[in-house]
């Protein structure tokens, strides 16, 4: 995006009722429009007067017919000097030093309308006041004037660089430069509301840490509460399976697992309450304790292990199953 710089003129009525007025306005406050429809921007009037200053109380000049840019060579008499430029409110205004010739010119309304020169880029932005014309014809046949430039940086971004910053920005390849910075600008307002929303969270959406750290603490100790409180009714329910003869001693372990998964209490109860008894205790002996000495079996039981080829009558064998049981 590059800038260049060019220089506009827009009509200023004079005020010839009294005179040649001794202070002037060089330019309108915010939007400037041309007669012939172009049209700038006066955002930054302190800038405009302090490009002024820093010509060190050199002053500008008014002629006639803005005979200083289109007269190369030839005579170009002033017809006044502007030598103060002051921000009134946004607007640019001047004092002047009229010319005899100039002040009688405007007394006698030959002369109604000063036309300011102004440098200005791509965007419209007025830099600086360069000079003023009088002149009955203003901002009709003038066109844009290069003899002073302000030095702007050159733009290095080549076609395919643009194109893609257009793209980018949801733009068409062709957009202007003005197009693309208003675009860089509408980004850069939609990162700041993003920003002032990480600062001021949705109260309806978010917690502060500290509430939410002390709510999932006490949560935590509830829940750590919750199984140990389960962890002992599983304990208590296994051991009275293991007495009841449902289940054996050196199964403790893996039932006591099973019973803290999801509703696995609930399932053992049932399948506790449907399992038939695998070691039958005799009346005042411990053996369906683990550490219990004797070993009874079901008339099932026997007839299942006899099937299979085991001696009951071995003490080796009731042994293995007792430390199997």
């Amino acid at each position: 995006m590059s800038k260049s710089s060019n220089q506009g003129h827009l009509a200023i009525a004079l005020n010839a009722s009294s005179g040649a007025p001794s202070s002037i306005q060089l330019l309108p406050k915010g939007e400037v429009k041309g007669l012939d429809g172009r049209h700038w921007i006066n955002s930054d009037p302190d800038a405009i007067v302090a490009a002024f200053q820093s010509r060190n109380t050199q002053p500008l000049v008014i002629d006639f017919e803005h005979a200083n840019h289109v007269r190369d060579g030839e005579p170009s008499p002033a017809a006044g000097w502007i030598t103060r430029l002051e921000n009134r409110g946004g607007e640019i205004w001047g004092d002047v030093e009229w010319t005899e010739r100039a002040a009688n010119m405007i007394t006698a309304r030959e002369y109604r309308y000063l036309s300011p020169v102004f440098l200005h880029d791509r965007s419209g932005k007025i830099h600086q006041i360069s000079d003023a014309g009088l002149t009955n014809k203003p901002n009709l046949m003038m066109t844009a004037l290069n003899r002073e430039e302000i030095s702007e940086p050159e733009c290095t971004m080549d076609k395919e660089m643009r194109i893609a910053l257009c793209r980018q920005l949801g733009l068409a390849d062709e957009a202007s430069d003005t197009a693309i910075l208003e675009a860089v600008k509408a980004k850069d307002g939609e990162l700041q509301t993003a920003l002032n929303k990480v600062d001021q969270p949705d109260p309806q959406k978010f917690v502060p840490k500290a509430d939410y750290e002390l709510v999932n603490g006490k949560l935590s100790t509830a829940l750590n509460k919750v199984a140990e409180l389960e962890g002992a009714e599983a304990e208590q329910v296994v051991d009275q399976a293991i007495k009841d003869g449902k289940i054996t001693p050196a199964s403790k372990d893996y039932h006591l697992a099973a019973c803290k998964t999801e509703d696995g209490l609930n399932s053992f109860r049932k399948m506790v309450e449907g399992a038939p008894t695998l070691i039958e205790t005799k009346p005042g002996d411990k053996s369906g304790d683990p550490g219990g000495d004797k070993i009874a079996l079901n008339k099932d039981q026997t007839k299942i292990l006899e099937s299979l080829g085991i001696d009951l009558a071995n003490e080796d064998v009731l042994k293995d199953l007792k430390a199997s049981a």
